[in-house]
């Protein structure tokens, strides 16, 4: 009986200090918050809102440049910050949250009035700043920032929460000045790859091209040429990527006016979307850019003209053979010198049967040189294109080749392909290049040739996942 009420006992004192455990945990915690609060200009969390309203004064953004304006209207769609008013823009999320953030996380060190009628003596009452913030309940809080103390770092700051005067640090001034440029989104488009139709780029020096979408590819509409796939990803990127350095909302006339024949001309369209017009002019040292036939304009960085000024051949594919043909190389002949390619090496003569015996490659010696010249093979690209019929490459023809190449095909179409290197009497360190079943010659440079034999500088190879 006794040690029943031992148990008894024991359990209510256990029960007793979890409660008091837990009650301390959750007296800690109310602690913790109110000193997390103490003090705070607002207690509003970015995540909590869902619409603002940004007002300044004129003397805020007299700096601000064309088309900055006083009040700014913002909304979350999605996830993602929009403004509204004055003009419907994206809005630069980031920039949004920080300055979210900045009055979120701000402290006031002390209250210097209780009495609503003496806003006016700290600038409050007609402030310099004021931002309405609405929440995902709907509530609605203002913050008003209002003059510069007289003494010390700081200024003076309201909310529509409390009729009270605070006096906190003056960085939050420099912090919530703000102009539209400083909110609207930098980036010039957003243009998604995967569902581009078509690509057209014109321009005032001659450049003509026009690509059309073929599957996860692209082609060119009028046929011939292979396009370089990746060189033309890497230039959408590039339209992406570019950030405005100014957007000029009310642009002078006369610049204006010069878009009726934009230098370059970007077209692009669309599955399920309307199409894209880009324009692109110089003027000043400064490179503009317009949007369809949008008022506005944009201003962009300088060294974004060596991005967009492009010209016919760099759409194109400079590879000098095909990579799917590369891919499913067996045979090689390097000036009459056969090599076969057995388990991924490369033999020649007595080797080759040898390498196909019942010791495999084992026994028989590779032609080491082979492989590495292959690899820059598939790799070399030209520096320029060459009609077969201009004189001085037709004058390079008439002799005879430094070397001759001959590759075949186990699987490919077609089976062979002839690669003859022609020297140039101008330029030592480059190749004149003809390729059976091509209409253009090629400027190779000698580099991508160190390999072609045995005694040549055999170039190194790419280290795959086995080094």
């Amino acid at each position: 009986m006794k040690n029943i009420k031992l148990i008894v006992i024991l359990t209510v004192l256990l029960f007793g200090l979890g409660g008091i455990a837990t009650w301390d945990e959750w007296k800690t915690k109310e602690e913790e918050k109110e000193t997390k609060g103490k003090n705070k200009l607002t207690l509003i969390t970015p995540d909590q809102v869902t619409e603002f309203v940004y007002t300044a004064k004129p003397e805020e953004v007299a700096a601000a440049t064309d088309g900055d304006i006083l009040e700014i209207k913002l909304a979350k769609v999605d996830g993602v910050w929009m403004i509204n008013h004055p003009i419907a823009l994206a809005a630069d999320s980031p920039a949004v949250e920080n300055l979210l953030k900045s009055v979120s996380d701000y402290n006031y060190t002390s209250v210097v009035s209780t009495d609503k009628a003496t806003w006016k003596n700290f600038g409050l009452e007609n402030s310099s700043v004021k931002i309405r913030l609405k929440t995902l309940d709907g509530a609605e809080t203002t913050l008003f920032f209002g003059s510069k103390a007289p003494v010390g770092y700081n200024s003076y700051l309201a909310t529509s929460a409390s009729d009270d005067v605070l006096m906190g640090s003056q960085h939050i001034a420099i912090a919530v000045t703000k102009t539209l440029h400083d909110l609207r989104s930098k980036a010039m488009v957003k243009i998604d790859e995967s569902q581009i139709k078509s690509l057209e780029y014109n321009s005032l020096s001659g450049t003509d091209v026009s690509l059309v979408k073929d599957g996860n590819s692209y082609k060119f509409a009028a046929g011939g040429a292979e396009p370089d796939v990746a060189y033309i990803r890497d230039f959408i990127d590039d339209l992406n990527f570019v950030k405005a350095d100014k957007f000029i909302d009310n642009p002078d006339p006369a610049l204006a006016e010069k878009f009726s024949n934009p230098e370059i001309l970007v077209r692009l369209t669309f599955e399920g979307k309307p199409d894209l017009n880009l324009s692109f002019l110089s003027s000043a040292d400064k490179m503009y850019a317009r949007i369809g036939m949008g008022p506005s304009l944009i201003e962009l960085p300088a060294e974004f003209s060596k991005n967009i000024l492009k010209t016919n051949n760099d759409f194109r594919n400079r590879r000098i053979v095909p990579s799917a043909f590369m891919s499913t190389l067996s045979g090689v002949t390097i000036d009459g010198v056969f090599y076969k390619k057995i388990t991924g090496s490369w033999f020649t003569g007595d080797e080759i049967a040898k390498a196909e015996g019942p010791d495999g490659s084992t026994k028989a010696k590779e032609s080491s040189h082979v492989r590495p010249f292959v690899v820059d093979l598939e790799f070399a690209k030209t520096e320029d294109f060459y009609r077969a019929d201009q004189p001085d490459f037709v004058k390079s023809l008439l002799a005879a080749p430094v070397h001759s190449v001959i590759l075949e095909s186990a699987a490919g179409d077609p089976k062979k392909i002839t690669v003859d290197l022609y020297k140039h009497e101008l330029i030592d360190d480059k190749y004149w290049v003809k390729v059976s079943g091509g209409p253009s010659g090629f400027l190779v440079a000698k580099s991508h040739f160190e390999s072609i034999t045995p005694s040549a500088k055999p170039a190194e190879l790419p280290v795959g996942p086995e080094g």
